[in-house]
């Protein structure tokens, strides 16, 4: 580089504005000559091939290696049978026997500062294609498209993708798309899409898609608009699901978290009120479980109707509409509505001749509407009454022991309540129907049909009375 001054003039102002132009202009030079284009290469081993030792600075279309390939990218076709590595960007195809890493070398000596603003810049090491790797896919910062390895897939920036590993996915920022693993799937922040795995699901942030395993576990499932096409909701599907705070669904036989707003189904649930669940429109959710802690609303019913002389219930659930004052009333509205989980046990003794003896274990689901005089929580006009509505299911017994034969009955049920003291006066009606391989029930039935081949069906009009605390 020659730098031209004015002759005998060596510190005029117009020659060192010369100087620094011709530095710049030399600098941009070099800087657009760091990387070139080939349209083909060849390697045996990284720096034994076409492009030399000096294959880091080459950007190939098509790239053929017999063992391992260094690069500063591709764009249509990278084919290694052991490994690939680019320090920059990767658009097309990428296969290795083994691993395929973009972004290798990358932040090799530069300040933190230097790393940010590249990571800022065009210039940052990314994955625009598809990645098909025996173990290993690795790539320093974005990626879209889809990645395929034996072993995993790591991602450390942000991830629209398909990704298949026989391991697991480990994403470092937010994941949009769908995560098949057989071991694990990770996303440090949101996911907007679809996690599947034998054994754990883990989303550090928001949830709006699926998660499907063994363990699955997220920070907020919460309603929302769509995104990326995939449900405004979360959903989670395992043995053991978890969300600090729900506002989706969960099927599980554990379901845990913090607050509660959406539907858990499952054989335990697990969860707490927060004040958030307090606002004008309330919205605390249906839990679906045999127990329910956390539960709110839980009542205690004994009974009788025309099977069984006594019927006890235990609920629990929650309130559906509760609002966060000191009466509990919802601000809309002229009923607190509480869904709740009942556990059921019935029992009818023998007569003289031992033909009415029944002894029934169920379960049920019940919506029970309490009325709203005021919101003031001394107004004793409140909860005055009820209405109740719900469905169960019953094995029964006609033996002192707990049969194994199935004879189930099905009921749908009605009732209305008033308080008298600290306690309700209810009655309802029911529609029953009972499916068995034994002989029928005795009791007025409304249509009977049986035996098609081992299963007998009836149903009946019922009714049931007790009391409520």
């Amino acid at each position: 580089m020659t730098t031209y001054l004015c002759p005998g003039c060596r510190r005029c102002v117009l020659c060192g504005l010369l100087t620094l132009l011709s530095i710049s202009v030399f600098a941009q030079v070099k800087e657009n000559l760091r990387y070139r284009n080939k349209k083909f290469q060849f390697s045996i081993f990284p720096g034994v091939g076409t492009n030399g030792l000096e294959s880091g600075h080459y950007f190939n279309h098509f790239s053929l290696n017999l063992t391992s390939n260094v690069s500063a990218g591709s764009y249509y076709l990278d084919l290694s049978l052991i490994s690939s590595m680019s320090l920059r960007s990767v658009s097309g195809l990428q296969v290795s026997g083994l691993a395929n890493i973009v972004g290798g070398n990358s932040y090799v000596n530069l300040t933190r500062w230097e790393e940010r603003e590249l990571r800022r810049s065009e210039d940052a090491p990314k994955l625009q294609g598809i990645q098909l790797a025996g173990v290993l896919n690795f790539v320093r910062d974005d990626a879209i498209g889809i990645q395929m390895a034996g072993g995993m897939n790591i991602n450390q920036g942000d991830t629209r993708a398909f990704q298949f590993a026989g391991l697991g996915n480990e994403v470092g920022f937010s994941f949009a798309g769908v995560q098949v693993a057989g071991l694990f799937n990770n996303v440090h922040r949101a996911v907007s899409g679809t996690q599947i795995s034998l054994a754990y699901n883990r989303a550090s942030w928001e949830l709006q898609g699926f998660q499907v395993g063994m363990i699955n576990h997220a920070k907020q499932l919460k309603g929302g608009r769509k995104k990326h096409g995939v449900p405004g909701k979360g959903f989670q599907i395992g043995l053991i699901n978890r969300a600090k705070e729900m506002n989706g669904f969960q099927i599980g036989l554990i379901n845990s978290g913090g607050r509660a707003r959406g539907t858990r189904i499952g054989l335990i649930n697990v969860y707490s009120v927060g004040p958030f669940e307090g606002g004008v429109h309330g919205g605390y959710g249906v839990p679906v479980a045999l127990l329910n802690i956390g539960s709110r609303g839980s009542h205690f019913r004994a009974s009788s109707d025309e099977l069984f002389m006594a019927t006890i219930e235990y609920t629990t659930g929650n309130c559906m509409n509760c609002s966060w004052t000191q009466s509990m009333m919802p601000h809309d509205g002229h009923f607190m509505i509480v869904n709740q989980n009942a556990l059921i046990l019935a029992y009818n003794p023998t007569d003289a001749y031992g033909t009415n003896r029944r002894i029934g274990l169920g379960y049920g689901f019940e919506r029970i509407y309490y009325n709203k005089a005021s919101m003031v929580a001394s107004d004793s006009r409140n909860k005055r009454y009820f209405l109740s509505m719900g469905i169960s299911a019953m094995h029964l017994s006609t033996t002192r022991k707990i049969s194994r034969d199935l004879s189930l009955i099905g009921r749908l049920h009605g009732e209305a309540g008033i308080r008298i003291s600290s306690f309700y006066l209810f009655g309802g009606l029911s529609i029953n129907g009972h499916l068995s391989q034994n002989a029928p029930l005795d009791t007025w039935t409304v249509w009977s049909e049986g035996p098609v081949g081992n299963w007998r069906y009836q149903l009946w009009p019922g009714y049931q009375f007790g009391i409520q605390l």
